[in-house]
């Protein structure tokens, strides 16, 4: 396995903290998926970001347990859910909290999974995989990078979708 999804992990470390709207959330709002969510919660998310953007020292720590409160909360029709689990994995990896971020972006992947979204889902069990493997856990690096893989064949995806997923859990298999 190799490389880091496109709006996936480190983003927030390597990025100087850049937080994207996740590609799957579109899809849902196209009809495949959530279609509503919590005014409150996207307030309370937004004013996390608010300190996750801030340079002051631990303002990183504040805003990962202040979005901790909104990923939790965040329900399973929310069409920002994903995102937010996908954000609170980020932030809790750029804390040092490897175990936490790989439980985020597990249930990120069952989400994007149980809301049609094989490719969504399948990326982020590889990041996942790759937090298992940074970790030292072999057993879920494996097990996550077979999920991931056993979503190669899902309908609706293109054949760059299948090859991109391809191209990260068996690196070199076009070769």
């Amino acid at each position: 396995m190799r490389s880091v999804h496109r709006h996936g992990l480190f983003m927030l470390s390597m990025a100087g903290f850049a937080m994207v709207l996740a590609p799957g959330v579109a899809g849902q709002e196209a009809g495949n998926g959530p279609v509503k969510s919590d005014p409150e919660l996207d307030q309370l998310h937004d004013e996390a970001m608010a300190v996750a953007y801030s340079s002051a020292k631990g303002d990183l720590e504040r805003a990962t347990w202040m979005h901790g409160f909104v990923a939790y909360r965040r329900q399973h029709d929310d069409v920002r859910r994903f995102e937010c689990l996908r954000i609170q994995a980020d932030l809790l990896h750029a804390i040092g909290y490897l175990e936490g971020a790989r439980l985020y972006l597990e249930e990120a992947a069952r989400h994007a999974e149980a809301t049609s979204d094989p490719y969504d889902a399948a990326m982020t069990y590889i990041d996942a995989a790759l937090l298992a493997q940074e970790a030292g856990d072999r057993w879920a690096t494996m097990d996550l990078g077979y999920r991931a893989r056993a979503l190669v064949s899902s309908p609706g995806l293109d054949i760059n979708h299948r090859a991109s997923i391809l191209d990260r859990v068996e690196p070199g298999w076009r070769r």
